[in-house]
């Protein structure tokens, strides 16, 4: 006969073996509530900040300047009694971000959380085991509300979990704590490449910043030029829905939705030739500098790095020997207040290909396009570099989730 399973996880600290026990939320909490059911009087000069759900990220409590506040009546009429054990978690809309209460004087709104843990329960612990897939599974199969999405108290305190003993929950979380740690660094580090990207993109296309040629000499004066004199530029289609044959072929066709400033390496969706056949969708080649022409993603660029096609928010300028495709596709990420002087639209704003062929752009010659490509183009290869580095150890941190934890 098979023994009975035991509670333990599938990677431990050397020293530990005994079973995890399970108990409910409210067994290892003090107190657990949520905050203002109803909207406080604001004061733009209150010195309070009304938190709620979308507040809380990555472990922090996000006060910004759009924050709304309330003065010292509405404070102290709803205040809640947080305190250093205290963890704020969102349950309105936005489920399951968290964040360290940490002395901060604000008052919570209905969609923020927060959960005190007892003082025998380590309360790094408590974060990470909030984000593991089994408890959040449970939070996502208990929720509430059609349109907008909440999660009850009461689903939080009858949560059960697998605890360890205090001295594993401790190892645990410290371990985890100097993994988001890493990510944090290197999240720091991309955003300060970044910084100093458009920093030197701005004095490149000032031409505060000029390159010489090989030679030593000055390359020739920039010329303005409209998009349209110096780049060939068609717009997409999208083959009929109805259609299933003109759809799941072998050639690439993307949205706009795609497009985010970066290269495209990949298509979601793909049609057939008889698709391609069949509607106004256009094959662009490799090198095809794409600019999505509505909606939320207007003046979002791309670099295609393979043949495709694209739908009828999505324009691309096609390669040629009068501009170097990078240095175009950086010039477009610099022209996003001309590209959103163009727009129009009740319903949803958009350009469209007059406006895109009547984009003033300022161009050097070919060769010196060719050396702020060549520099732009190190910058962006170690701005990838690291975000795969952020993407492995965020994967690595969701599988130590998984074997730490029961």
């Amino acid at each position: 006969m098979m023994g009975k399973k035991r509670n333990v996880p599938k990677l431990r600290f050397p020293g530990f073996s005994a079973a995890f026990n399970t108990k409910r939320l409210e067994e290892i909490c003090d107190k657990i509530g949520d905050g203002l059911h109803g909207t406080p009087k604001y004061d733009e000069n209150g010195d309070y900040p009304f938190i709620n759900g979308n507040n809380l990220s990555q472990g922090i409590l996000q006060i910004t300047d759009t924050t709304k506040r309330v003065g010292d009546n509405e404070y102290k009429k709803h205040k809640k009694h947080l305190g250093e054990r205290s963890l704020l978690l969102s349950i309105n809309g936005t489920i399951g971000n968290l964040a360290y209460y940490r002395g901060e004087q604000i008052l919570l709104g209905k969609s923020a959380a927060y959960i005190s843990f007892s003082e025998d329960f380590s309360l790094p612990f408590g974060f990470y085991l909030l984000q593991t897939s089994s408890i959040r599974n449970f939070f996502s199969s208990e929720l509430t509300g059609s349109t907008i999405k909440n999660l009850s108290l009461k689903t939080i305190r009858e949560t059960k979990a697998e605890i360890p003993s205090l001295p594993e929950q401790q190892k645990i979380a410290t371990f985890l704590t100097a993994v988001d740690r890493r990510i944090e660094l290197l999240e720091q580090k991309k955003e300060k490449l970044e910084a100093y990207k458009k920093g030197v993109m701005q004095q490149i296309f000032s031409r505060q910043i000029r390159f010489k040629q090989d030679d030593g000499s000055e390359f020739p004066d920039w010329e303005e030029k409209k998009l349209g004199e110096v780049g060939d530029i068609v717009v997409g289609g999208t083959p009929s829905t109805t259609q299933k044959e003109y759809w799941g072929g072998n050639i690439g066709w993307i949205g706009s939705g795609e497009l985010k400033d970066d290269y495209v390496s990949f298509p979601t969706k793909h049609i057939t030739h008889s698709g391609l056949k069949n509607s106004s969708t256009i094959m662009m080649p490799k090198g095809t500098v794409l600019l999505a022409m509505t909606g939320a993603t207007l003046g979002k660029t791309g670099l295609l790095t393979f043949e495709c096609c694209g739908n009828q928010s999505v324009a691309g300028i096609l390669p040629s020997k009068r501009f170097d495709s990078y240095f175009m596709f950086q010039v477009l990420q610099n022209e996003k207040n001309q590209i959103f002087s163009f727009a129009g639209g009740a319903a949803q704003i958009g350009i469209n290909k007059k406006n895109i062929e009547g984009l003033t752009i300022n161009l050097p010659s070919p060769q010196e396009q060719e050396k702020i490509a060549v520099f732009l183009s190190k910058i962006d290869l170690v701005q990838r570099q690291l975000t795969m580095k952020i993407t492995q150890t965020q994967i690595w941190k969701k599988g130590l989730l998984q074997q730490m934890f029961v």
